[in-house]
């Protein structure tokens, strides 16, 4: 792509970044959610790489000040959203109780069960037996393992890779 289709596409992303109601929805309905990315997380990963020139000598350019402002616009965002003080946060963590899940179950809760179960897919994919393990241990997973839930792990979760699903049901060794 060329560099003003770049600036262009990054100017409505910073637009977008302008928008309070969309990063926290953004954060709340994708990287908190299970069988999502993390959305908000990559957005603003990809926004702090652009922001300053890689250490080749480079100058800043339109980009990477784009790329600054759309992290600013971003805390900005933020910052507008919680104003209100810890009524607004309340008041969202009670919008955004899990459907047919745990009733109050807070946004960083869901977020850790998130980071817990990428973890365990990390670790299945190298050695499903290990993986399954861990998530047993952290409470994901009943023990002894469920043969509904084992299955339902392994046919809905995102990230498993499914030659080592097909390994494992096969009952290949590590």
């Amino acid at each position: 792509a060329s560099f003003e289709q770049k600036e262009l596409t990054l100017e409505s992303l910073v637009e977008f970044c302008r928008e309070p109601s969309l990063m926290i929805d953004l954060y709340t309905n994708y990287d908190c959610d299970e069988q999502c990315t993390n959305l908000f997380e990559t957005l603003c990963k990809f926004l702090s790489k652009n922001a300053f020139p890689i250490n080749d000598g480079s100058s800043l350019n339109a980009l990477h000040l784009l790329s600054l402002e759309g992290l600013l616009a971003v805390l900005n965002s933020i910052e507008k959203r919680f104003c209100d003080g810890r009524a607004a946060l309340k008041r969202l963590e009670s919008e955004t109780e899990l459907e047919g899940g745990d009733k109050g179950e807070s946004l960083r809760e869901r977020k850790q069960r998130k980071k817990k179960l990428m973890l365990g897919v990390e670790k299945f994919n190298k050695k499903p037996r290990e993986g399954l393990e861990y998530l047993q241990g952290t409470g994901l997973l009943s023990q002894p393992l469920q043969p509904r839930q084992t299955a339902e792990f392994l046919k809905n979760t995102r990230g498993l890779n499914k030659e080592v699903v097909g390994e494992y049901l096969g009952g290949r060794t590590e």
